[in-house]
């Protein structure tokens, strides 16, 4: 692992020590796993390799009080994932959140940073990257309405290409709405992502790239004996790299219920369509896994003791709709949780 990639990793296991050791509220959860990966490589229109692997999550979130209008809360969020045979595939994410709100009356101010991370040993087709951005949401509130409005400034490295890294600046507004089982929202955001290097139009030829990114999106959720959400969204970005355009779809619907004998599951099944002036390997939302891909996954829990529960994942990826390669992907996990 190369010197920058141990001191990111000392720099989170330092904040997640604080975390733990917090005289605040904290929680904790580890999760060990074993399972199997249909393609390890994330490998398109070519025979896929198939491994089994270890994994390991960890994940702590605390909050602390600092005044009665005040609070402090941090989050931190690790996994390693070791293969059998494709070691090349090794990799460890990281995500370390934390934000200070407060509150006066009817206003609520946000400051926020966080900082994503992703290693792997030698992949096949990269995706390694570091993002880090700092957003600052002010929430009004006139119950059971809100508006949100959140700017935000960022810096993301794209590890195995430097075309690919950008400072991001842009903002976001959002209404919502919330009764006890009920709640929905509207959200529109701008960005702009301004690369570090140019696009060449023509042999003689070059500019500055900036691509300008248009979100919208709506979702509505129930809150009852079971959870629900249905998720809708596009995306629009421009940009003056051959290429660079593209205009993505996508539904998401999810639920969470019990299913007896001490069981929880979850499904969620994410329905993408992105059309690109050219087939891109690295698209809008950053995805840890299988960018771009139409999704469903399952997730089944067993409670066993006080804190500890049997834990069952699975999960099947696809590229529909003849936007790109052919492309399928099918895990099964089976581990061991411990709040």
């Amino acid at each position: 692992m190369p010197s920058n990639a141990w001191s990111l990793l000392a720099s989170m296991l330092l904040c997640l020590s604080a975390l733990i050791w917090t005289p605040a509220r904290a929680e904790v959860r580890i999760e060990s796993a074993m399972g199997v990966d249909s393609n390890v490589r994330r490998t398109e229109s070519e025979r896929p390799i198939s491994d089994a692997f270890l994994r390991l999550v960890m994940a702590a979130d605390t909050r602390a009080r600092l005044s009665r209008k005040c609070a402090l809360t941090a989050r931190y969020h690790g996994g390693a994932r070791r293969f059998a045979t494709q070691s090349e595939e090794d990799t460890l994410v990281q995500r370390v959140e934390t934000q200070m709100g407060c509150r006066l009356d009817d206003v609520r101010v946000l400051l926020g940073a966080q900082v994503r991370d992703r290693f792997t040993r030698r992949p096949a087709h990269p995706r390694d990257f570091t993002q880090a951005a700092v957003r600052l949401p002010v929430r009004v509130q006139w119950r059971p309405l809100s508006a949100t409005l959140t700017p935000s400034i960022g810096r993301f490295h794209f590890k195995p290409n430097g075309r690919f890294s950008a400072t991001e600046a842009g903002a976001t507004l959002g209404i919502g709405w919330r009764r006890p089982r009920w709640q929905a929202g509207f959200d529109g955001g701008y960005l702009q992502r301004r690369f570090d290097r140019s696009t060449s139009l023509g042999q003689s030829e070059a500019s500055e790239r900036r691509d300008h990114r248009l979100r919208l999106s709506a979702r509505m959720r129930y809150l009852g004996g079971w959870v629900g959400e249905v998720t809708g969204g596009v995306v629009s970005n421009d940009s003056p790299s051959p290429g660079g355009g593209y205009r993505r779809q996508e539904l998401t619907l999810s639920a969470t219920v019990g299913l007896g004998w001490g069981v929880m599951g979850s499904t969620k099944l994410s329905v993408i369509r992105i059309l690109h002036d050219e087939t891109l390997r690295l698209p809008d939302d950053l995805l840890l896994d299988d960018e771009g891909r139409t999704a469903l996954t399952v997730r089944l829990e067993k409670t066993l003791a006080s804190g500890w529960a049997l834990v069952f994942h699975g999960g099947y990826w696809t590229s529909p709709f003849d936007t790109g390669p052919e492309y399928e992907r099918i895990q099964g996990i089976l581990g061991i949780s411990h709040r």
